[in-house]
């Protein structure tokens, strides 16, 4: 599994809205892949909506990749304090919901 693999996968399944569950399983959300803006976009629970760059996908897809154990799924992981790095502290837990779907999917 590569980021490349994932992008790739995205630009082709994910170009309309898919409505997927959180990694907690409680709520769901939807996101879709924005072939212009070469963004993931994610919408919440509230109807807000989000992008994530290509850059941003890049860093938690490599997160997702080498979290030890249960983190993987795990919200808190890929936002602050645990990851003060995290490229967007909303919206970064819903990328990995979106990789468990494609690794669950592929």
């Amino acid at each position: 599994m590569s980021f490349e693999e994932f992008i790739e996968w995205a630009e082709g399944a994910v170009i309309d809205w898919q409505e997927l569950p959180t990694l907690g399983r409680r709520s769901r959300f939807h996101t879709k892949y924005d072939l212009q803006r070469r963004s993931m976009i994610v919408r919440n629970s509230q109807g807000k909506e989000y992008a994530l760059s290509r850059e941003a996908l890049s860093k938690i897809f490599e997160r997702y990749i080498t979290a030890p154990g249960e983190q993987i799924h795990r919200a808190n992981y890929y936002t602050d304090p645990i990851w003060p790095e995290t490229p967007h502290r909303i919206a970064a837990p819903y990328i990995p919901a979106l990789l468990r779907y494609w690794a669950e999917s592929c």
